[in-house]
């Protein structure tokens, strides 16, 4: 979303395209400098939805311009497939979400030092080989109270990352989530982190579940046939679930996050970094 470890879980809102099915047997790069990151260029239709999205998120939802971040608002119009009204209900649902975390608006500083060590759930992974990256997710499955804010805060900036660059953002990604192995206790706050992960848009083109459990199953199942905007079907048939070693070992080491021994896709600084530079890659469009 950026959804956390039990994102596919908890996310009913995936937008199917029809794209090739995605190959996962071959790495990639998923950059390891600023230098061989393509830069993203919005063209004029892209940009023509970004003003109407906005244009209805202040006149329809009443929002006030100043909590809309612009760079945000590119990424859900574009994931959206430039269906504005769509993205706009999408992004006031994220913003209200959100603020219920203590999120209160967006600016364009994305990179919140604060949140940095909760990203601790996210996993760099390299790209596929039709260039897509891979939304890696393996978390503990719960959000402490007194953390609400900064794990919406990581999860944003994490989401973003993965979608920042020209592939990612205009074709989709892949999703690999890896719930944790038993469930943990409930806290009191489960269905606002709940609301906030089905408020990120997503064009998945393979999701893949580290769990084979028959309550998961039908669980993930029953939230992409009831919340998909498009064909349940599509998505059902990019669904995957398997053990985590299986997953593991549909990935080559070159692609693979370093937690199972990969390369991740040559990356050889921190997440904190990576995050960072792909960040600065998403320009802010004109309006």
């Amino acid at each position: 979303m950026a959804p956390n470890s039990t994102a596919i879980e908890d996310t009913v809102d995936v937008i199917s395209d029809d794209l090739n099915k995605t190959s996962i047997s071959s790495p990639s790069s998923c950059t390891t400098t600023g230098e061989n990151l393509k830069p993203i260029i919005y063209t004029e239709e892209e940009l023509a939805a970004i003003r109407e999205t906005h244009k209805l998120l202040v006149e329809e939802h009443n929002v006030d311009p100043s909590r809309i971040g612009l760079k945000f608002l590119a990424l859900v119009t574009i994931v959206s497939k430039l269906r504005s009204k769509r993205a706009a209900d999408k992004y006031k649902q994220f913003l209200d979400n959100a603020e219920s975390c203590g999120l209160a608006g967006l600016t364009e500083d994305y990179y919140k030092k604060e949140a940095l060590r909760d990203l601790k759930d996210y996993q760099v992974a390299g790209k596929t080989l039709e260039g897509r990256c891979v939304n890696w997710v393996k978390g503990k499955g719960y959000v402490p109270i007194e953390d609400e804010k900064m794990h919406a805060e990581a999860g944003l900036m994490y989401f973003m990352a993965v979608h920042a660059d020209p592939v990612s953002l205009r074709e989709g990604i892949v999703f690999v989530t890896i719930p944790p192995k038993s469930k943990p206790a409930k806290i009191g706050n489960e269905k606002k982190i709940k609301s906030l992960y089905m408020s990120y848009p997503m064009r998945p083109q393979k999701i893949m579940v580290g769990s084979e459990s028959v309550t998961t199953k039908i669980l993930v199942k029953g939230m992409i046939t009831v919340g998909s905007l498009f064909s349940s079907n599509k998505m059902l048939k990019r669904l995957s679930f398997m053990s985590e070693d299986e997953i593991v070992a549909s990935f080559p080491k070159e692609t693979l996050p370093k937690i199972y021994g990969g390369d991740a896709g040559g990356w050889d600084s921190s997440i904190e970094e990576w995050v960072k530079v792909r960040l600065e890659n998403i320009p802010v469009p004109e309006l």
